[in-house]
């Protein structure tokens, strides 16, 4: 808001200390956000941003596979695809992509719930499953490279799995 200031002339005078040529908001957006506190920083944004990016892309990668799971349980898949390895149901015969489906939805809605107690646990719940999940990624990786086994999908979920855990433990350790 700008200040206001009686001139010689008894006339009142608005000023803003942004309309200087030095200081102008377009030079320096810093300033701007400190002046302003309700702004959000671009470091509030840009973390939350890149977890739901990856998010994304991980949903993707795992929605790609559990489609692959589906046309096997159909018999319809064309080629040969990891889908088919005992491996690909770790968990109470249930398709990896499923979980990883459903963790990537819940990484995404963590990162746009509103200010507040909630939206702390939820994320502190997605950084301790983010740790397990890049521990099964971390074997899951393994048995790939084991049996010289091509999956794009595969490498792209395991690897968004381990750049979420870092970006979920910051997040954590900043709030």
């Amino acid at each position: 808001m700008p200040h206001a200031r009686s001139g010689r002339d008894g006339v009142t005078k608005r000023y803003a200390s942004a309309t200087t040529r030095a200081e102008s908001p377009l030079r320096d957006p810093a300033s701007v956000l400190q002046r302003h506190g309700n702004l959000l920083s671009l470091r509030d944004v840009a973390l939350p941003a890149s977890i739901v990016a990856l998010g994304a892309l991980g949903l993707r990668a795992s929605l790609r596979m559990l489609r692959k799971s589906q046309l096997d349980a159909e018999g319809r898949l064309e080629e040969p695809s990891v889908v088919q390895l005992p491996d690909a149901k770790l968990f109470f015969g249930i398709p990896n992509s499923a979980i990883g489906a459903g963790f990537y939805s819940l990484v995404i809605a963590g990162q746009t719930l509103p200010r507040g107690r909630v939206r702390e646990r939820a994320r502190l719940a997605s950084t301790a499953v983010a740790s397990c999940a890049a521990a099964v990624s971390a074997f899951l990786a393994t048995r790939i490279v084991q049996q010289k086994l091509d999956c794009s999908n595969c490498w792209t979920a395991h690897g968004v799995n381990a750049a979420l855990v870092g970006l979920l433990a910051l997040q954590a350790k900043r709030s």
